[in-house]
């Protein structure tokens, strides 16, 4: 990812490595879309076992049902 975005990601101080800016920025939108994905899965599941979706019903009628007869 450095390449993609040619910039240091970490940083070393002594024998310790920490995130830069930008390298914390990268991290957050990577949880963000790891997180997305998980809600994702789980939504397909809900929706393969009709645990959750959506039911489109249509009625067909007739004008004698709504008309008074004389």
């Amino acid at each position: 990812m450095k390449n993609k975005v040619n910039t240091p990601l970490i940083e070393k101080l002594g024998k310790k490595l920490f995130l830069t800016d930008v390298g914390n920025e990268m991290h957050n939108y990577a949880r963000s879309t790891m997180q997305q994905l998980i809600d994702l899965e789980e939504t397909v599941e809900q929706m393969k076992t009709l645990q959750q979706g959506h039911l489109k019903l249509a009625v067909a009628s007739t004008a004698n049902h709504f008309v008074i007869r004389l």
